[in-house]
């Protein structure tokens, strides 16, 4: 059962489970890339603010998930007062794996006709685990004994 939330790609036995936003995060125990009984990355999180507007944060608009890949789109939360100023930037991010090799592809989309300044932060970290030790990966059973 995939987690709330989350999407998975499974391809050559590899396994990829993004959390709502696309991403790998560490606050998502049960996301991250699998292979081998291994979990490769633990983090992987392309983050995207923008300058005039931090304070906003993002809404998905799309997923779509295939033995490929996942794909999500994020569009920037409604800052405006009207319709065709409410949504400034759209995010793209196509998380495919081919193989043993796992590609992020981000995608930044500015629907102003003014430049807008940015900050793109990637993370990512590895731990190796086995997936036995993996947080998330597996949940405790639960049994009630009538007496």
């Amino acid at each position: 059962m995939i987690p709330d939330g989350c999407a998975l790609a499974v391809r050559d036995g590899a396994v990829c489970v993004v959390g709502e936003y696309g991403d790998v995060r560490s606050d998502r125990a049960e996301t991250g890339v699998y292979a081998n009984d291994t979990q490769y990355l633990g983090e992987f999180e392309v983050a995207v603010t923008d300058h005039d507007e931090p304070e906003n944060g993002w809404d998905r608009l799309d997923r779509r998930a295939g033995p490929d890949g996942v794909t999500t789109v994020l569009i920037g939360a409604a800052p405006g007062e009207g319709r065709g100023d409410a949504r400034k930037f759209l995010v793209k991010k196509n998380v495919a794996i081919d193989g043993d090799v796992m590609t992020v592809e981000t995608t930044l989309r500015n629907y102003t006709p003014k430049k807008r300044v940015v900050d793109v932060e990637l993370t990512a970290a590895s731990d190796f685990r086995h997936v036995f030790e993996s947080p998330g990966f597996l949940r405790r059973a639960t049994r009630s004994i009538a007496t």
